[in-house]
């Protein structure tokens, strides 16, 4: 009972704030409807570095494709303490910040450092294990759970437990894109044009077996799939899927 009236103490002074990366792939409307707080990757082009889903969004970069290319980067250490300093400003003491996974980008281990360089808010750097709508989902869950009143610590812990319930598919009409930006290497990427005509090429991402986590393996395991088709590759990413799945959304909480 003593233990459950602190936690209820806690409850109930508590500040909680949601930040997520734009690599979770949460449609604008969904960002404001349930508070949360984009931290965004880096959209580079020879001109200058765009910040995603501030001042570039998917179809500017699809409207470059094929002439140019970008690469991305993670927020600087500077970039994730500012915002924190904004979050503290706004008046919450706590951020549960929800990134894609650490083993394809750096943007969790960057929130982490930035968590230790800064004493005005108190951070949870959850790392999902995962990409896109699939870590989207989760930071939402976890804004779900704040507006119900439980506490900072019940919603880590359980976000710890949900990491390994999730994975997303995703199909590719071609694996240039993988190539030019490390996934997959070159060779694999020549065996797989050569072997599967571009209908037959899905990947799935899966969230690593409870076993891996606790020899402390954050990356991702990507699996290559002969067996799924689709058409375009484009339109999983625009803005009108993304309204789609903030409806799903609603309903999956």
């Amino acid at each position: 009972k003593e233990s459950e009236r602190t936690e209820k103490e806690k409850m109930s002074t508590e500040k909680i704030a949601v930040m997520v990366d734009s690599g979770c792939d949460i449609a604008p409307e969904c960002i404001e409807k349930y508070g949360l707080w984009l931290l965004p990757l880096h959209i580079d082009y020879p001109e200058k570095a765009y910040l995603d889903g501030v001042d570039i969004d998917p179809q500017m970069v699809y409207d470059r494709y094929p002439k140019d290319y970008p690469k991305t980067s993670t927020p600087s250490l500077q970039e994730v303490i500012d915002k924190l300093g904004e979050i503290a400003d706004a008046g919450f003491d706590k951020v549960i910040a929800v990134c894609i996974s650490s083993g394809l980008s750096g943007t969790w281990n960057a929130v982490r450092l930035a968590s230790l360089q800064q004493e005005r808010v108190e951070v949870f750097a959850y790392d999902t294990r995962n990409i896109s709508v699939a870590s989207g989902l989760l930071g939402i869950w976890a804004s779900h759970k704040v507006s119900q009143g439980l506490s900072f610590s019940e919603i880590c812990r359980a976000l710890e437990e949900k990491t390994f319930s999730s994975k997303v598919m995703f199909y590719m009409d071609s694996l240039e894109y993988l190539k030019r930006g490390g996934r997959i290497g070159t060779v694999t990427s020549m065996i797989g044009q050569a072997l599967f005509p571009a209908t037959n090429r899905a990947f799935t991402i899966r969230s690593p077996s409870s076993a891996v986590s606790k020899k402390a393996n954050r990356s991702c395991s990507v699996k290559w799939s002969s067996s799924a088709k689709g058409t375009g590759s484009g339109s999983a990413w625009d803005t009108a899927q993304r309204q789609r799945n903030c409806r799903r959304w609603q309903k999956w909480l």
